[in-house]
């Protein structure tokens, strides 16, 4: 296989939380059997995902060099308090990637395929990429549609993962603690492992994005431990002094497992849980998975279209019954006050300028930023 063909949407050093011997149990969803131990190298990735030539992958791996290190500090003994303000940023920055980077994310810019074809086929008929495409070969009308189609998705997605990339600052005002699970079974993750919810203001939502107010933000670090971002301005969520709010009883545990059978696209994967405990999860599973379809607006060639879909992301069901301190009624926001979210709209605009609003150079030119930044404030 050619180097960096296998690109994962769900990085190794993420699932090796969950692996022995680099090898992790897939549980599917639709199949309810449990495989034999797989190599992590194998699941979650996808052929050429973020292009070929594969450039893009190759920085990708450098970045996770950055973001595996809070992870493995967590992994390895270490509480929340103890991580470094640089940890803290590489670790949101790593959600917020995670997020945009997944197959899920295509598969949710794929639903405007339609209309991108629309609009690209009418620039074909009308000659508009005379002076900007020089075709190396042969090609069919039909050939040049698929090509271009392929490239515009491709650069949405490239786009979004710049965006995920300076996600920290949209998440830096919520408030961290570290679910501790004290319960038999394990924590699980899935294929889409980043979990948003709204528990306080779910009713009249089916997406929860980055800068909602009262946000709750689920991040699996092992089967011990799910990370939870939450706003402050809304939940007052218990916790001892290292951060850690023990989960006692499995009723919890269970639910916050399913919110991994809600988001997940395919595949649930665990370490050590017993195939009987899983098909009682996914059993339950439609307490927890949503799946609304929705009208949503999207930009082709300049004119904003409404396209009807089924997004991923949504806010789950039902959300798990945590420990809470009393907090008065909150009136709702549309974002919070306190994120900084048009920082990294503006953090992502700038590299596409520098970068001549080439996609592929933008996501190497945001990873050597992120990279840049780290290594001076080492320094300092």
């Amino acid at each position: 296989m050619p180097e960096y063909k296998n690109q994962h949407y769900v990085p190794q050093h993420f699932l090796r939380g969950w692996a022995e011997n680099e090898k992790v149990s897939v549980y599917h969803i639709e199949e309810g059997a449990i495989q034999v131990k797989t190599s992590i190298s194998k699941v979650c990735s996808e052929d050429y995902l973020y292009g070929n030539p594969t450039h893009v992958e190759r920085e990708l791996h450098k970045l996770e060099g950055l973001h595996k290190d809070p992870l493995e500090t967590l992994r390895n003994g270490g509480y929340l308090p103890d991580l470094t303000p640089q940890e803290r940023l590489l670790l949101l920055s790593f959600i917020t990637t995670q997020r945009t980077r997944s197959k899920s994310t295509r598969k949710s810019i794929n639903e405007g395929d339609k209309l991108l074809r629309e609009g690209v086929r009418d620039d074909l008929v009308s000659d508009r990429y005379d002076d900007h495409i020089e075709w190396t070969s042969e090609l069919t009308p039909e050939e040049k549609e698929d090509t271009l189609v392929d490239a515009t998705t491709l650069g949405i997605h490239l786009e979004m993962i710049v965006l995920g990339i300076f996600g920290y600052q949209i998440l830096e005002d919520l408030e961290p603690v570290m679910l501790r699970n004290v319960a038999d079974k394990e924590f699980v993750i899935s294929d889409t492992p980043i979990i948003t919810d709204n528990p306080q203001f779910k009713s009249d939502r089916v997406v929860s994005g980055f800068a909602e107010h009262g946000l709750q933000l689920y991040c699996p670090i092992d089967p011990k431990r799910v990370l939870l971002l939450y706003d402050p301005t809304v939940y007052d969520i218990e916790s001892n002094s290292r951060r850690q709010v023990l989960l006692k009883s499995q009723k919890t545990v269970d639910e916050v497992n399913l919110l991994q059978f809600h988001n997940a696209d395919n595949v649930v994967l665990h370490n050590s849980c017993s195939e009987e405990y899983l098909d009682r999860l996914a059993s339950r599973m439609s307490e927890f998975r949503r799946r609304d379809k929705i009208i949503h607006e999207m930009e082709v060639d300049g004119e904003i279209r409404n396209i009807d879909g089924i997004p991923d992301f949504q806010v789950p069901a039902k959300s798990p019954d945590l420990p809470r301190g009393e907090m008065g009624s909150v009136a709702r926001r549309g974002q919070r006050p306190t994120t900084d979210a048009e920082k990294a709209r503006e953090l992502t605009n700038q590299i596409y300028e520098e970068a001549g609003g080439a996609p592929d150079i933008a996501v190497i030119m945001a990873i050597r930023q992120m990279a840049e930044y780290v290594d001076s404030s080492v320094e300092c």
